[in-house]
């Protein structure tokens, strides 16, 4: 899970965005269960911020399990670009989203 960090006092939603891509940002260590993880969602630059990423998700919902509606904490994102965490923050409707990587994943013999 993402370690949220309190932002400083900003002004505008232009200035938050700034300061989120350019921030640092940390995980926890202790592990947290997901269903389904997304590696990756990529929409052109012109065709950003018009939903549809998160139709993209939305369908992955709806279908992933027959009968069953992922909820968004069953859902885990790889390593985000600043964008990416930006999106995952926005939609999962908190900082705090769940992510992924392969290294901690793996079992050492």
């Amino acid at each position: 899970r993402v370690i949220e960090e309190k932002l400083p006092a900003i002004r505008s939603e232009e200035e938050k965005v700034r300061f989120e891509r350019q921030k640092a940002w940390c995980c926890s260590t202790l592990p947290e269960p997901a269903i389904c993880g997304i590696s990756r969602i990529w929409v052109f630059s012109m065709m950003r911020r018009k939903k549809i990423a998160s139709r993209m998700i939305e369908c992955l919902r709806s279908n992933f399990i027959y009968g069953s509606y992922l909820s968004k904490e069953e859902i885990a994102f790889s390593d985000p670009t600043p964008d990416g965490k930006l999106f995952a923050t926005q939609y999962c409707g908190t900082g705090q989203f769940l992510v992924y990587n392969f290294i901690n994943g793996q079992n050492s013999t």
